[in-house]
């Protein structure tokens, strides 16, 4: 009579891990589509210095406003320093993430650098860390946001000065040309 009992319970127990494997791989964010554009455009990706967590911080904030299904925000080093100034290689955030719609990912791509939205950051900001937090356009320079059918990439810096710079505009260009997904 037990043996019955001991089917069901290892047969629920494998369809719980199943499903557990299937919402766990669902929430992670695949970007392999831009390794080989990364490489063409002498960005590696790596991760970010202690000293730029706010950049990253802020753009999961503003994110979240938007309910992406996943995200992600990928670190990026140029390789190639700024013409004049051989120390400095540019650094960029690419905040990569998914929707449950492409309505949605087009909206949240068209109002990524509209009016009112380093106002938008800034009180959501605000509003997650705590009352004394406080960021300006100058520590999360908006660049770019490109939908292309549910996801959406979207660039930022912490230097105006890259936003200058031909690796983010032969950044924008190669997602654009990516197929839709």
């Amino acid at each position: 009579m037990h043996k019955p009992s001991i089917k069901y319970g290892v047969l629920i127990t494998l369809l719980l891990v199943a499903a557990g494997l299937y919402v766990r791989n669902r929430s992670e964010l695949e970007w392999k589509e831009l390794v080989p554009i990364f490489g063409e455009n002498d960005l590696t990706v790596s991760e970010p210095l202690e000293r730029h967590k706010d950049i990253t911080e802020i753009e999961a904030v503003d994110s979240n406003l938007y309910r992406p299904v996943r995200g992600t925000t990928i670190y990026l080093q140029s390789q190639t320093p700024v013409p004049g100034w051989p120390g400095l290689k540019p650094r960029y955030w690419l905040r990569v993430e998914d929707y449950e719609t492409a309505a949605l990912a087009s909206k949240r791509a068209s109002e990524y650098r509209a009016d009112g939205a380093y106002d938008r950051v800034e009180a959501a900001y605000r509003g997650s860390i705590g009352p004394h937090s406080s960021i300006s356009d100058k520590t999360s320079v908006r660049m770019w946001a490109v939908a292309r059918s549910k996801r959406v990439y979207a660039l930022t810096t912490d230097a105006s000065v890259c936003t200058y710079l031909d690796p983010p505009k032969r950044l924008k260009k190669a997602i654009e040309l990516l197929p839709e997904i």
